[in-house]
């Protein structure tokens, strides 16, 4: 191919080859946030359905944790965010206090 070796004046070029890696930066990291934040609330919800399904005293539980950390909310001690993230590993830790449908098995084939 034969053309023009100078497309844009240097200063353009300087400028878009620190402004580009920046902005397809910000873009990416904004993107892989939301992302895990849907991944996040999916999981949420599938612990939640989870643990629905647990002993009522279990249940008693975990509302009684619950409603600490919303009094901790409603106080500020604790931001928005942050009781998100201990009310998903709040239901988290309960979801995996049961065995998993393979560990059932792998019980079950090990004691006949």
């Amino acid at each position: 191919m034969k053309g023009g070796t100078h497309v844009v004046s240097t200063t353009t070029y300087r400028l878009l080859s620190v402004a580009l890696p920046i902005l397809v930066t910000a873009l990416t990291a904004y993107l892989v946030q939301k992302g895990l934040r849907r991944y996040r609330h999916i999981r949420l919800e599938g612990n939640r359905a989870y643990v629905a399904q647990l002993g009522n005293t279990v249940q008693d539980e975990l509302r009684g944790k619950i409603s600490i950390l919303d009094k901790a909310r409603d106080a500020g001690l604790i931001s928005e965010s942050e009781y998100q993230t201990k009310l998903a590993h709040l239901y988290q830790s309960y979801s995996r206090t049961n065995p998993s449908k393979i560990e059932e098995i792998i019980m079950n084939k090990l004691e006949s």
